[in-house]
């Protein structure tokens, strides 16, 4: 038993168009991410040592789900608003640092096969031993949610999700738009500042996340332009991004690794690492600054605001 239902409900999501109620909308794509959380917190508990991705979806999922109660929560039961937020949060702590040592654990692995070196091989022993601590959250997550029944609990509250508004109810296009405008504003406004600061930058990557969750799920109250030429920018841009800091973590992991242990080889080969991922970071960065131009920015925010104001018709949905 995998979860309460196969994601994603696409047979919903597809039948999303720019006249759907608001009340409809908000309980297909909370029903869709509730869902595909609720398939994926078994699979990531119980089979992660068969694919890292149980893991990696779960906190993907989890992030969209998240995205999802902030842009429909006024939709959702008022008593059960604050209980699905702590429900997630508990899905995101839980999969994060297992998340995370995975994507050390295939480096590493990669690093062995190429160099043959026995002191990766110790390193690798001791990551391996750190990923079943960091697999324990996963099992203690799948336990609540079998003791507390929040499979069923998750399901109940997507059938009580509707439009609880005082005034009449809006189309999707119509709720849709301040929406996406509001996401796109504050990743237009993070891409407007100092890129060379880290914070900045990496606030830039949450900016873009937020922007991407936000177009999938806005995407069919729009022309079909913006699931088809902004989506995979702003994808791209996530992939970009995601590989800075990929090496920035890789690199304060090794740092960190390597002033806790006494081992003369195992410091070396540490130090080694940090110099690659030290090479490998502003390689990154300086990828992401060549594709990320000025002209390219104001080519997307035109593309958006096109979107936005076109009556063209509704955007196919992929997830």
């Amino acid at each position: 038993d995998t979860g309460f239902f196969m994601p994603p409900a696409k047979k919903w999501l597809s039948k999303l168009n720019p006249e759907t109620p608001v009340g409809q909308a908000a309980q297909w794509v909370m029903g869709e991410r509730l869902l595909a959380v609720g398939h994926y917190v078994p699979l990531a508990a119980l089979r992660s040592g068969d694919d890292v991705e149980y893991v990696h979806q779960l906190r993907v999922w989890t992030r969209r789900a998240a995205t999802a109660w902030t842009v429909f929560c006024e939709q959702l039961p008022p008593k059960r608003v604050d209980w699905l937020k702590k429900q997630l949060d508990r899905c995101r702590r839980a999969a994060g640092p297992a998340r995370d040592d995975d994507v050390l654990l295939m480096h590493l692995r990669k690093q062995f096969r190429e160099t043959g070196d026995k002191s990766l091989k110790v390193l690798l022993s001791q990551l391996a031993e750190h990923r079943r601590e960091t697999q324990r959250p996963l099992e203690k997550l799948l336990f609540r949610w079998k003791k507390k029944d929040v499979f069923a609990r998750c399901e109940r509250l997507v059938g009580k999700t509707r439009w609880r508004g005082k005034n009449h109810e809006p189309g999707f296009a119509m709720f849709a738009r301040p929406q996406l405008l509001e996401a796109s504003d504050h990743f237009f406004t993070a891409a407007a500042g100092d890129l060379s600061d880290a914070q900045r930058l990496h606030a830039l990557r949450i900016a873009g996340k937020r922007l991407r969750y936000a177009i999938e799920i806005f995407a069919p109250a729009f022309p079909s332009s913006l699931r088809q030429c902004v989506y995979p920018q702003v994808e791209q841009l996530q992939g970009l991004l995601g590989a800075v800091n990929d090496h920035a973590v890789a690199q304060q992991r090794f740092l960190a690794w390597r002033e806790q242990t006494t081992k003369t080889s195992v410091q070396r080969t540490l130090g080694q690492l940090v110099a690659q991922e030290q090479g490998q970071f502003a390689a990154s960065r300086r990828e992401f600054f060549q594709w990320w131009t000025e002209s390219r920015c104001r080519a997307m925010r035109k593309k958006i605001a096109a979107c936005t104001q076109s009556e063209n018709g509704p955007a196919t949905y992929s997830a």
